[in-house]
Parts: structure tokens; sequence; C-alpha cells
């Protein structure tokens, strides 16, 4: 039989596979008062609304349990999460339902006894970035002679419903962000991605490393004849008060569960130094100073620490070292991140930090006899030493404007606590060890870091992966101290990061960045260490995060897709994540139409949109993304440099622009079927392009048809989906 030609009426017809799409149960949107009807049988009725209160958003669940009629008693129970998996922090804030008192596993809220009928509630919430809330609901039954039996919903009533923020609560979530955002933000003027390009050395500004072993390693020294004295009369919003009165946070306590220190929290620093002698300068340096290495005196009295996010910061001077050990420093910084107390709420904060017991070297700055604290106005970003070897840092958090209230980490009902402090880029020598406070057994990558006793004559660092030679031929004199190091190289360019055996790359979010840091976790309001350095290096960058050390990427990162026919760029921020629930994120105008026109010449455009983790909350970037994508019979990427692009997620307020990166060159075909099967292998460097703050990244497509459409059945429907895999670094877990 020969073949019979289809006319015209053959079509390619384009449809987009959305989980979201495939999975769950149809819901019933009341527009009046945002109210999601998922279940309404004959056994309940339940709705779920959605409201913005203040920086959260209240989820109302409302159930109506009907009167069985079979002379059996019932209960609802139901589940929540953010995710299907059940990740995503939810808090139970009001209502009819409680958990489960004797299993601390058991996610349920349960009704407290069985009726046969009941109308109730359960008021959850969860922050402002929250785009959707999964429910799970389940009725148990019980006959007149106390037997129970369980799961009484079946099929579709039993399966979880997802519920997105309606378009009119987006607005309110939206309106609401940007109330925070005015409340946190300080007064400055400059913004800090944090991908944190100024994070990483250029070339010609890399530390040098001499050949010698018993000579020190040397920072190049900034320009100084070109340095002027800034400016001190006419503050930025982020220079501090020098010698102004600092007094300790007072004892209300707020009862907080985690804490995130921010890249971009810009403080209102004050300083009070203590000397017998008098001995000191200060000098503040605003936002807008020269960005560059602290090789002398005089480059860190004019300049702000290149590795420091974008704020101002302040030196402390000594002139000699007379009195140093009685000398005493207390810092108050007003912003430096967030805090989630014991209700669920995100909470603004400030520190409190005391400095004594200061030891000194003579490694720096030409054996001078000045020392020198320099301190980031970002708390985040930490401070640089100069002929330091050793001090006490305390630290205690407390609400900002409300130096009364100190803040104090523990587990409160049902939220764990989750509150750590990360020290990093600990290279070698320079240390970490804990003194007092609440603090749990360190985590870290045993490959890269120990705990070693330091004495009088210990010096290392001086060449890349000879540490073990340095410590032990230079382990004489007194015993001085203990302390978590690094053992490997933290390189400051991802040019000469080459040997991942002896060295991490000792930037902010790169992939290998927490191999040079140690983590613990905190319990109580006042946390006490020794930190300093027995490097070979000058100066010592002495960095701090809250973020996680052991990266594991999370499992709630949601993956959209969309196909258009217009080149457009692609990426988002998290804001765009918020208060674009339930759409694409990238322009979807082919959705569901016919592309029959697309051949032979014609291109239109894949957009896999993957969500990525905040830096805020990970040290580091994945070490591997793959995306896979098998396209639809009949269609095929294009040749050309077109081919995939690739846009970086974005920091709020950032538009996109120019068109992505070419990532052709991770790009290999293979076959699955009848289909092209398209698998982008992402190199380091473009990972690092990724910023990660919490918004999406963007994979484009360029795809083209190849089958006639006049050869194909009259109606052939294009289904399409895509894998993002993101993968992170493994190492020796402490």
């Amino acid at each position: 039989m020969a073949k019979r030609l289809i006319n015209a009426c053959a079509v390619l017809l384009i449809l987009l596979m959305q989980l979201q799409g495939l999975w769950g149960s149809t819901q019933t949107v009341n527009a009046a008062d945002n109210a999601v009807t998922i279940v309404d049988d004959e056994s309940a009725r339940v709705t779920v609304t959605p409201t913005v209160v203040d920086d959260r958003i209240d989820w109302q669940i409302d159930f109506d349990r009907h009167d069985p009629a079979d002379h059996t008693t019932r209960a609802i129970r139901i589940r929540v999460a953010q995710a299907e998996n059940g990740t995503g922090t939810v808090v139970r804030r009001d209502g009819d339902l409680e958990q489960s008192k004797t299993d601390a596993d058991d996610e349920w809220y349960y009704e407290d006894e069985y009726s046969k009928d009941a109308q109730g509630k359960l008021v959850v919430s969860t922050d402002l970035d929250a785009t959707q809330l999964v429910v799970w609901v389940q009725l148990d039954g019980q006959d007149m002679g106390g037997t129970v039996t369980k799961d009484l919903l079946q099929e579709t009533a039993a399966d979880p419903h997802t519920v997105t923020l309606p378009v009119a609560v987006q607005d309110q979530v939206a309106e609401a962000k940007e109330t925070a955002a005015a409340k946190e933000s300080p007064d400055v003027t400059t913004t800090t991605d944090v991908s944190a390009p100024e994070l990483t050395e250029t070339d010609g500004d890399a530390a040098v490393v001499p050949a010698d072993e018993d000579a020190d390693a040397e920072e190049p020294v900034t320009a100084d004849a070109d340095a002027k004295e800034p400016e001190t009369d006419t503050m930025d919003a982020d220079t501090n008060e020098a010698t102004a009165k600092v007094d300790p946070p007072g004892n209300a306590v707020l009862e907080a569960t985690n804490l995130r220190l921010l890249a971009n929290a810009s403080d209102d620093l004050k300083v009070d130094v203590t000397s017998q002698t008098n001995n000191y300068d200060i000098k503040v340096k605003s936002s807008t100073a020269t960005s560059g290495g602290y090789g002398s005196q005089t480059a860190m009295e004019t300049n702000r620490y290149r590795e420091y996010a974008t704020a101002g910061s302040t030196a402390v001077i000594f002139r000699n070292r007379t009195g140093a050990g009685n000398v005493n420093l207390t810092l108050e910084y007003d912003y430096v991140g967030t805090v989630m107390d014991s209700h669920g709420q995100i909470v603004d904060i400030g520190a409190y930090v005391k400095i004594d017991n200061i030891t000194n070297h003579n490694g720096d700055w030409n054996s001078n006899r000045v020392y020198a604290f320099d301190f980031s106005h970002n708390f985040y970003s930490g401070l640089v030493l100069a002929n330091v070897r050793s001090f006490d840092w305390e630290v205690t958090f407390f609400v900002k404007g409300d130096k009364n209230t100190r803040v104090e980490f523990g587990s409160y009902g049902d939220l764990l606590n989750q509150a750590q402090l990360t020290f990093t880029s600990l290279n070698p020598g320079e240390f970490v060890n804990p003194l007092s406070g609440g603090t749990a057994e360190p985590e870290f990558d045993s490959h890269h870091v120990s705990h070693r006793q330091f004495y009088a004559n210990t010096r290392v660092g001086v060449t890349k992966g000879n540490f073990e030679n340095e410590y032990q031929n230079t382990s004489t004199g007194a015993k001085e101290t203990m302390g978590y190091t690094s053992h490997t190289w933290g390189e400051w360019t991802p040019a000469s990061y080459t040997n991942p055996d002896k060295e991490w790359e000792d930037w902010s979010g790169a992939a290998t960045f927490a191999k040079g840091a140690v983590a613990l976790s905190i319990t109580g309001s006042t946390f006490k260490f020794k930190r300093g350095t027995y490097g070979a290096s000058t100066n010592a960058w002495l960095a701090l995060s809250s973020g996680s050390r052991e990266l594991e990427i999370p499992k709630d990162l949601e993956n959209r897709k969309s196909v258009s026919s217009q080149k457009l760029p692609g990426g988002g921020s998290p804001s765009d994540v918020a208060t674009e629930t339930g759409n694409t994120w990238t322009n979807n105008n082919l959705d569901q139409e016919l592309v029959n026109s697309y051949h032979p010449n014609g291109t239109f455009y894949y957009y896999i949109n993957q969500q990525t983790y905040s830096l805020n909350d990970y040290l580091a970037k994945p070490g591997k993304i793959t995306i896979t994508d098998v396209l639809p019979e009949h269609l095929q990427l294009v040749s050309g440099n077109d081919r995939a692009r690739l846009f970086s997620d974005l920091t709020n307020g950032v538009a996109p622009s120019g068109d992505g990166v070419n990532v052709t060159n991770s790009v290999s075909t293979g076959s699955e079927g009848n289909r092209q099967k398209v698998t982008i292998e992402l190199t380091e460097a473009q990972i690092r392009g990724i910023a990660f703050t919490g918004g999406y990244f963007t994979i484009r497509l360029a795809v083209r048809v190849v089958t006639n459409p006049t050869s194909v059945d009259p109606r052939a429907t294009l289904e399409n989906k895509a894998t993002v895999t993101m993968t992170p670094v493994l190492g020796n877990q402490t």
C-alpha cells in the first residue's frame, strides 16, 4: 500500500510538560477572598487562604468535616510543606490541630478527638520568599468498639494539593518585600552582588609566593604616592563613629533558631578603644575608597581591602606595642543580617564584639613596630590584621534598633536550632579556636583542615603543598595556642587554581571555598574564640559566614521551562521567583501553538529556568551543573554559537543585559529513540559566572523543525521537559 500523504491539515503542536500541571489536584479559586478549595466531597470540605501579614505569609486552612452517617466518628489530620518532597520551613501559628507530643518525626497535625462532624482551622506561616504551600489531607475513622481505620480519603483527595499564591497576594508580597527592603537597607548608594566579583584577585594584584622557603610571602604594595587621605568630616552612611562609647547589649532576650549574615548588610559601625598609652589612630574609609591591598601602613589608612564586600571600613592603627596585652576594643555593628525567632518571624540583628588579649608578631610592613586591625563595615566580610599574632574575639548578637534585647539561639517548640558561625578563608596558619559559649563540635573537611598546636616559632604557608614540613620544622619554642587551620593553600585567582588536592578557591561562592572553612553550631547568646595567624604571608584576612559549610543542594529548587518565538535574555532575581508564581518566568508565547511555519529555516527557543539557592545560606556554589533536555521528535538544535546561551541569575533590581554566555562548547548531543538528547556540562568558569542569589539562571536553546509537517500524522504534539542536576564538591567530612 502506498503511503498516504497528509494534506495541509497536518500540524505540529508545541506542548510544554510542566510538572505542576501533570501532578496534583484541580483547585477552585475564589477571587474575592483568595480562598483555594482543595477537598470538596461528601466527607469534608477543605480550603486554604493565603494572607500577607507584615514580613510573612499566613496560610489559613479551614476544614468542615461532614457527618459520615454510618455510626462511626472521624478525625481529620493535615500535613504541610513548601514542596511535595516535604521540604521548606512552615511554622504553625494558630488553630485547632496539634502535632504529636510523643513522636518528634510525625509531621501531621491532628484533631484532639474523634466526632461525627466538626469545623476548625489550622494557621501556618512561611516567609515572603515562599511561592506555594503543599497540603496533605486525610481522614481517620473510629467505630463504636474503638477500632481505628486510617486513610479513609483515597485517590485525588489524598494526593498532595499544591496551593500557589493568587495574583492579588503576589502583589501584596511584592509590596511587603519593598517595605522590608526599605526598612533593612541603610542609606548606602552601593549594592553588593553576592557573587562578589571584588572578592576575586586580579592577576596583577595576586600574592607573590617566594621561591625561598625561609622568606616571607609578600603582598603587592599599592602605590602609596597616589593615595589620598579620605575625607572624614562628611561621612557616608556606612562610615563609623570613631571612639564612640560602646555598651554591651541588655538582658532582654529574643529566642532565635537560625542566623543569616548578609553580604550586602552595610553597618553603622562604632569603635571604642581602651588603651593605657593612647597610642593609636583611627582611619575611617568610605565605601567609595580605593579597593586594594594592605601592603603598607599608608595603604591600610587609605584603601578598603579588596576582599571586602562593597562597604566602608575602619582601621585602628597602634603606633607601638607598649601595653598591647591590655588593649581592649569594643565594636557595635548596627546591622549584620537576620535571625528567625521562635515564632518563625524574620528579625534584623546587629552585633556587639569585644577584642582583647592581643599578642604581636613582626612579619608585616617590614617588621614595623606598628600593629593594626581593619574592620569592614560589612560584618560578613570580616577584618584584616597587621602584625597581630592572636586575639580573643567575643560576639553577642542583638535586635537591630533594640540593643537592650540580645539574641539567644536554641530550639524552641517545633523549630530546631540551625544557627551556625562559619570561619572562612583559613589559609595555612590562620586559625580559630572556640574558647567559651555554646558551640558544638566543629565541622570541617579533614583533608584540608586540622586542629593544631601552635608554638612561639610556628611559621607556615610559604610553599604550596609543603605545610607538614614547614609546621614540623618551625614547631619550636613555647606552646602558645591551639587552633583549626587549613594545611592546603587558598588560591585567590581562578587561573592559579590547578591542584584540588593541595589547594582550594579562596573567594566567596567558589565551589571549593568551604574546604578552607570551619563551621560551629551555636547555642546561647555570647560566643568567644581565639583568632589570629601563624602564617607566613603579610597581613591576614579573617572572614565570617553563617552559611552551612557542608553543601547539600536544596531539594525544593524550582525548574521551569518555556518556549518562545522571541530571542530574549533570561535570568531572574529572588523577587522574580517570588512574584511570578505559576508563570514560566520567561516568555512562553509558543506553548500549545503551531510551529509549521518554522520548517525548514525558522528558529525558535526553549528557555530552561533553574532556581538557585543563595550564598547567604550556603558557602559554595555547586562543583558540577548538568542540563539534560530530550528534545521532541521532529526538532533539533541549530548549529553555530547561538544554539546554547547561559544567563546568570540576578540580584534584585538588576535587569538582564546582553545575550548571555555562549556555552556551545559545553554541549553534546546524542539520541534517545527518535529524539535528540542535548546534554550541557557547564565548566567551572561558567558556574562561577552564575551569581547564586536565590533567583534563577537560564539556558536558552535555539531549535529548528527538521521534519516536513506534511509527512507526519495530522496532529503531532511536541512534548518536552528538561532536567537540571547540581552536584556539590565532595570532601572528607568531620
